[in-house]
């Protein structure tokens, strides 16, 4: 099941990242797309993480 989550987080991380550097940043490489991508699934984990403490589980 936990693999399934990151699978999706990585899928939706890599797409929404080389939204986000297609439109901001027209101009750069694959690694500020690799860059973003794992900000994105970092920040995932860490608002899951709080959320998760918020509601006591």
């Amino acid at each position: 099941m936990r693999a399934k989550v990151l699978a999706i987080r990585v899928l939706l991380g890599v797409l929404f990242a080389f939204m986000l550097v297609r439109w901001f940043f027209p101009a750069s490489g694959g690694a500020m797309t690799a860059g973003i991508a794992l900000m994105l699934i970092f920040f995932a984990y860490v608002l899951e993480s709080a959320h998760s403490r918020r509601d006591g589980d």
